[in-house]
């Protein structure tokens, strides 16, 4: 291979590495409302900008510690909430935001069946409790803890690996053919391409 076909290559090769279709980077958001209180997880799309609700999410879940009682996305998602359904988040500050559910602020929400399925977070200066109601509990915390961390953006895809491989064969095939051609006592090449 010549060299005025070797740099184009790579260009190519280093284009469609660079350029080629990676796995979306997902972040994964961990809240804790006290330890004797409750704890959930959810997840989204890190693409994602913005307050964000319950239909952007992948993934959810909310489990109150007293009783083990759970929840999940596919609860959230179905169902008639009527009024008492929310879910606010901002992307950029990977905080809650309060909003106004039936009158009532809350961080989070979802209840149904006259009350007697679902739960209703508040974190505000009106107050701060977790409220099951599947399970009858009305639970104070002090304060929200909130973790996150991105997963899956660092992971080229099998098809990156192949053309990253290929680009380094392709530069080790011309550096060897270079090193070659010098060592033969050929002409000095002045490192521009003719």
């Amino acid at each position: 291979m010549t060299r005025s076909i070797l740099s184009p290559a790579l260009g190519v090769v280093l284009a469609a590495l660079l350029g080629g279709s990676a796995a979306a980077a997902t972040r994964i958001v961990n809240f804790t409302l006290a330890p004797d209180v409750a704890s959930g997880e959810f997840s989204y799309d890190a693409d994602l900008t913005g307050v964000i609700g319950y239909e952007d999410l992948a993934s959810f879940s909310l489990v109150f510690a007293g009783t083990g009682h759970g929840y999940d996305l596919a609860f959230v998602r179905s169902g008639d909430f009527s009024a008492y359904r929310g879910f606010g988040f901002d992307t950029a500050s990977l905080t809650f935001v309060t909003t106004a559910a039936g009158g009532s602020t809350q961080i989070m929400s979802a209840i149904r069946n006259g009350f007697g399925d679902g739960f209703f977070i508040r974190d505000d200066d009106g107050g701060h409790a977790a409220t099951d109601y599947a399970d009858g509990l009305e639970l104070a915390f002090d304060s929200l803890q909130i973790t996150s961390r991105l997963v899956g953006a660092a992971v080229p895809e099998p098809a990156a690996w192949a053309l990253m491989i290929t680009g380094f064969g392709l530069a080790g095939a011309g550096l060897r053919r270079r090193g070659a051609v010098s060592a033969a006592g050929g002409p000095a090449r002045s490192g521009r391409l003719a």
